[in-house]
């Protein structure tokens, strides 16, 4: 199945007439200023804000990344195409494979990537007979829409949700979600949101505003990066027309009583944040670090291990009792 549209916002060219201007500008004004010492100081700023809106430009509006022409019949399950329609009115692509057990998983995939990306996981449940609802998310894969914020992607969750309440195999009690990287945020918000989602997966969960860095900077570290990273959100909350309120530090509390399991991949960034995750979210909790994995690619570094975590878990809190 194709992309269904692509017709872009104002909030897309907006944010591209703003970056390519500051762009041109700035290199402008590196050919024409005079050489010196003062003009070099001058430009480092400058050319680190523009690689800074760069960033933030692509985390706004992801490119639609080629991926492998593969679907769920490559991975021998039998599948639905289907499209949902959010709330604000975007059509989104999706399989759904139909289960045996009465529960149901909704896999979320990262920024950039599309549900393709999620055929081990997918491979994994529906072998021990769950349905398994895999999404496009907004501007990715064959979705429409062109900009996400971190936000309104829960829609697209949500609204998987209420398909699979209406499917006769699935038990509505028994509904759980897995996301990684951008799909984590993605599914916590969700979860946030509608207690029909009965357990989370989040792998790869990174902060979204400055809560989500263990409180006031003390460290010498953390006290010259905080005005990076405020300038860092502030520039994300412009180019998404919104600001985000609630960090998932505060989020991960208020699913309780669900239970909910962090996967953290590498050595540093992310252990560190997954591990702040981990002590602001209630019991059950699990946390999985996995220090020779790559972000957003646990499963194909430890596709055993994965395999086994996420089957006992969704073991315990759908099929349980």
């Amino acid at each position: 199945m194709g992309i269904l549209r692509l017709k872009h916002s104002r909030l897309y060219y907006r944010n591209s007439l703003f970056v390519w201007t500051f762009a041109v500008c700035a290199f402008l004004a590196a050919i024409y200023s005079p050489t010196g010492l003062a003009t070099y100081l001058w430009l480092v700023p400058v050319i680190y804000i523009n690689y800074l809106l760069w960033q933030m430009y692509f985390s706004t509006h992801p490119r639609r990344l080629k991926q492998p022409p593969l679907t769920p019949a490559d991975a021998t399950l039998s599948y639905d195409d289907i499209t949902l329609t959010t709330c604000d009115g975007l059509k989104l692509t999706g399989w759904y494979m139909p289960g045996k057990n009465r529960a149901a998983v909704i896999l979320v995939h990262g920024l950039g990537g599309s549900k393709v990306l999620m055929l081990n996981h997918a491979r994994a449940l529906a072998f021990d007979g769950y349905g398994v609802l895999m999404i496009d998310l907004r501007a990715h894969g064959g979705s429409e829409g062109d900009t996400i914020n971190g936000v309104h992607e829960a829609e697209d969750v949500l609204v998987g949700v209420e398909y699979l309440k209406t499917r006769a195999d699935v038990d509505t009690d028994k509904i759980g979600a897995v996301g990684v990287s951008l799909g984590a945020a993605t599914v916590l918000r969700a979860a946030r949101r509608s207690e029909s989602i009965r357990a989370v997966i989040l792998e790869g969960m990174g902060p979204v505003c400055l809560a989500d860095h263990g409180g006031p900077p003390k460290t010498f570290r953390r006290k010259f990066n905080y005005p990076i990273n405020w300038l860092t959100y502030r520039l994300m909350d412009w180019m998404c027309g919104e600001k985000i309120t609630e960090g998932l530090t505060e989020a991960l509390p208020r699913i309780w009583p669900r239970p909910v399991m962090l996967i953290a991949a590498g050595q540093g960034r992310e252990i560190y944040f997954n591990r702040i995750f981990y002590a602001a979210a209630r019991d059950p909790k699990e946390l999985w670090e996995a220090p020779h994995a790559h972000h957003a690619a646990v499963y194909l570094y430890e596709p055993q291990a994965y395999r086994e975590k996420i089957r006992t878990f969704f073991r315990k809190a759908l099929l349980a009792g």
